[in-house]
């Protein structure tokens, strides 16, 4: 998996205390509409900072995300950052995850004109004007139920589905300035 990254050797440290996070945050403020299916909303200044203490190159800014049960997979590609440092919380690991384009098949991808049914917002990390939708083809794709951490270029198509009849709640950290082979290279303890 090229454009996935499992990150075997994530500090449990940092994880109990993204799940503590989480544990504490009011779930009913997971309301920002990203697209029908997906929500959001920005982790505190505090505990991004704590969180960084931990990483080898420090996050842009970092987001609970939360997936509606039933989702579609929709693959697209990021605008605004290039890397993602995906947490998992709270996920049906037997029947969601998340996917990658397999490198060898990006140029075999074939782009949509979808847009999500929200007001266009600029600060969006997608909805790009461009091709930067995808047809679902599970034989162009890798696929990782999001049981431990992972890198995820996210300047390539990418995504996540949620087929089970409950929420999946992750943290998504981005890096907008650093390439992801930078990245992963950076994060080489963690795998």
């Amino acid at each position: 998996m090229h454009n996935i990254c499992i990150l075997y050797k994530f500090p449990q440290t940092l994880l109990n205390d993204c799940i503590n996070y989480y544990k504490e945050v009011d779930k009913s403020t997971i309301n920002i509409p990203l697209t029908p299916y997906h929500t959001a909303i920005s982790a505190s200044p505090a505990f991004l900072e704590q969180v960084n203490k931990f990483l080898p190159v420090a996050l842009d800014n970092l987001e609970l995300y939360s997936i509606a049960p039933n989702s579609l997979p929709i693959p697209h590609i990021d605008r605004g950052r290039k890397v993602a440092l995906q947490i998992p919380l709270e996920l049906d690991t037997n029947n969601t995850f998340t996917f990658a384009a397999k490198f060898e098949n990006i140029k075999l991808l074939t782009p949509t004109d979808r847009q999500y049914h929200t007001i266009v917002d600029d600060a969006k990390i997608v909805n790009r004007p461009d091709y930067s939708f995808y047809e679902w083809d599970s034989e162009l794709y890798d696929t990782y139920n999001l049981e431990l951490p992972i890198l995820q270029h996210v300047a390539q198509p990418h995504g996540g589905t949620n087929r089970s009849t409950t929420v999946r709640v992750f943290l998504s950290g981005s890096y907008k300035r650093y390439e992801y082979n930078y990245i992963k290279d950076a994060f080489k303890e963690f795998y």
